[in-house]
């Protein structure tokens, strides 16, 4: 995995989300070519917070989808690593409830990630 490819690594490893994200990309006009930050945060994040509507229901989901977040922080290519620290994590700490509920789903590195963000921005 690398910066260039994390996205269609992303779903090839969690297909579910495949649909809504293209939906949620095509509904925002969003093109592939714009950017990770800008795939990954306006047009996939919505698309995992969403399944904490229903935690319960979406449980063996959200473990494929947090279970590639670890795989991401454990990524040698650092931009990746950023990506999921400023593309994600930051966000998912900006909702203390969705971010209380994610902790469950999230692996070691990616809570040292986590940590690492909130600590930064005193939360």
């Amino acid at each position: 995995m690398n910066y260039d490819n994390v996205l269609n690594e992303f779903f090839i490893e969690v297909p579910e989300l495949k649909e809504m994200f293209e939906k949620r990309r095509l509904a925002r006009n969003i093109e592939l070519n714009e950017g990770a930050y800008v795939l990954w945060g306006i047009a996939l994040y919505p698309c995992i917070i969403q399944l904490f509507d229903d935690k319960e229901t979406n449980k063996n989901l959200l473990k494929k989808v947090f279970d590639f977040f670890e795989k991401m922080a454990q990524c040698e290519d650092e931009r990746v690593r950023e990506l999921l620290m400023y593309g994600i994590l930051e966000e998912l700490g900006d909702d203390k409830n969705i971010l209380e509920n994610s902790r469950i789903f999230m692996r070691e590195k990616t809570k040292v990630l986590s940590e690492c963000i909130e600590s930064f921005f005193g939360r």
